[in-house]
């Protein structure tokens, strides 16, 4: 009884083995005689040892599944859920690779433009960490953010209105173009892919000037260290759009005006120190 069981454990892996090796196409019609022989050799022995790796070869590949599976759910219910902004500050140089790229990439641009560096932070950690680097335009009407995120990176510009209205426009492409917005949404999201950093902000600008005359109203200014407010500020305009399309399980904060027109405290940052690290 227990030698026919192992042998049909045998001749059942001795197949699965056969079959791997037909559909993996080892061999290529070009190859020389003795590469044939080479590889009939190895052929052969992936069949005949099949009864022995493949319990193994199920094992890991059943783990990296189910490893996969959860790590997938992990980073869904992370996309769906409010996590506000911790702002905690990183030193450039402990950085990802991947982050620095990202930073080391639109920093120049923006400086050139005659940004101000304020400086690096992680906005959110772990399962989906994002990297911020933030600058602030010379006349205080634009914040300015280097986003590293998943080893992708794209920059964006934010400015708030006194209206209260926040008008964004990020070099990324859009992830939800059939998206809409209200009136009562109080934002203006704009993209523009594939085009220098400059360009990106002459649109930014550009939108700023048209949104201005539509609404009646000005943009507010500020000074660096009001960097955390605008943000906070934004995200929360952003995320109650996310949930009211649905794409939000818990509802966010309610935007605060008020602390955008708040007397700021006196700036803290080394801006001076990233700079001369990047």
């Amino acid at each position: 009884m227990w030698l026919s069981i192992a042998l049909g454990y045998c001749v059942v892996c001795w197949l699965v083995g056969f079959l791997l090796i037909r559909s993996a196409c080892w061999s290529c019609a070009t190859a020389e005689d003795t590469s044939r022989t080479g590889n009939a050799v190895i052929q052969w022995g992936v069949v005949l040892f099949a009864p022995l790796y493949l319990p193994f070869a199920t094992i890991f590949v059943g783990y990296c599944v189910v490893r996969g599976l959860r790590e997938q759910r992990t980073f869904e219910r992370a996309a769906r859920t409010f996590r506000a902004y911790e702002f905690v500050k990183v030193n450039y140089l402990r950085l990802d690779e991947s982050i620095r790229e990202q930073f080391e990439l639109h920093t120049g641009p923006l400086l050139k433009m005659g940004f101000d560096l304020i400086g690096d932070y992680r906005l959110k950690p772990e399962p989906i960490e994002v990297h911020d680097r933030f600058f602030l335009s010379p006349d205080g009407e634009t914040l300015a953010a280097i986003c590293a995120l998943l080893e992708t990176g794209s920059v964006c510009f934010i400015s708030v209105l006194e209206d209260g209205t926040c008008v964004d426009t990020c070099s990324a492409e859009n992830p939800d173009p059939e998206r809409t917005f209200e009136p009562a949404d109080q934002t203006c999201l704009s993209y523009v892919v594939e085009e220098p950093i400059k360009v990106v902000y002459a649109h930014h600008v550009k939108t700023l000037k048209e949104v201005c005359a539509k609404h009646g109203t000005s943009v507010m200014r500020f000074q660096s260290n009001q960097f955390k407010e605008i943000v906070t500020y934004d995200q929360r305009i952003q995320c109650r759009v996310h949930y009211r399309r649905g794409d939000l399980d818990n509802e966010p904060p309610a935007p605060d005006f008020a602390s955008l027109r708040e007397t700021p405290a006196v700036a803290s940052a080394d801006a001076k120190q990233i700079a001369t690290a990047s």
